[in-house]
């Protein structure tokens, strides 16, 4: 007998969803009948409670612990549950210890990467739930992130094929429509340009090794045009280098100090003449500004 009602008891009740013109025709029901006025207002409650709660949940406003805290439900684990789980705990640590150091990056980390929304097919938020006997609203949530990196050469070029078409009796030649996001009158972009600086610049990359590497690549980058390329962009370079020389000159403090990048074209003049020396390094100087100049 204990055994039924314990089944009973565990047993999922009936989901009964009321409308709120169905809890204003039974809350007149309520009060028409003979019942007292303290047992009416008891099941108005409970009905008013129902829709309530029903509604919230499917606007997704409800969380657990605002459930927890409305129906006053006391989560906290006793003692004898909290020393097994600290002791299961324990044992597992032992058995799977933390490794440290594993190297890998947050996602967030990644913020040069193209980010792309990859969209549900066929759900969007506030949908309801697909599940059969829940009436619940779809919310949206943080996404799942997945990496991919591929490998790319610092030129990556696009050949366009332009259909041309002649006519065999007059021989008028007719074009197709260029695309947008083509340019015949420039071959190389600035981000190319300023990739070729920081391989050269800040990575200390020759140019005939970035000749060599984009040959094997199939993509051609002489010397000469790497230079070229380099050259075209002195204007703003000027610009930028006047801007710093006046805010330098203004500088509240600076410090100079050598470098370990050597200067192989003096340290040969030194050692071709009286005076020897293998160590000639260059200077870098640091500037404290409180306010910087602004380029127009």
């Amino acid at each position: 007998m204990a055994k039924k009602k314990t089944e009973s008891q565990n047993k999922k009740p009936k989901q009964v969803k009321v409308t709120e013109e169905q809890v204003l025709k039974l809350t007149e029901v309520l009060e028409a009948s003979n019942l007292d006025t303290e047992t009416q207002a008891f099941f108005s409650g409970l009905l008013k409670s129902n829709r309530w709660l029903i509604q919230q949940l499917e606007e997704g406003k409800l969380s657990i612990r605002k459930l927890q805290k409305i129906f006053g439900v006391n989560t906290k684990p006793n003692e004898k549950y909290k020393e097994r789980k600290d002791r299961a705990n324990k044992d597992q640590n032992k058995d799977n210890p933390e490794k440290k150091g594993h190297g890998k990056n947050h996602s967030d980390e990644y913020t040069g990467a193209e980010e792309i929304e990859v969209k549900h097919e066929q759900l969007n938020a506030g949908d309801p739930c697909p599940i059969e006997d829940c009436s619940g609203k779809l919310y949206s949530i943080d996404p799942g992130v997945v990496i991919n990196i591929t490998g790319s050469p610092i030129a990556s070029a696009k050949k366009y094929l332009i259909e041309k078409l002649r006519c065999a009796l007059c021989g008028t030649r007719y074009a197709a429509t260029p695309p947008e996001d083509m340019d015949p009158k420039r071959r190389y972009d600035e981000k190319f340009a300023a990739m070729l600086m920081i391989n050269k610049y800040f990575m200390a990359v020759p140019f005939f090794r970035q000749q060599t590497l984009q040959d094997m690549l199939g993509i051609p980058l002489p010397i000469g045009t790497q230079w070229d390329i380099i050259k075209s962009y002195e204007p703003v370079f000027k610009v930028v280098y006047n801007a710093l020389l006046k805010d330098g000159a203004n500088a509240d403090g600076f410090h100079i100090d050598d470098t370990s990048a050597k200067i192989l074209e003096i340290i040969k003049e030194r050692n071709a003449g009286d005076r020897k020396s293998s160590s000639c390094f260059t200077t870098a100087i640091a500037l404290a500004l409180m306010k910087c100049s602004v380029l127009k």
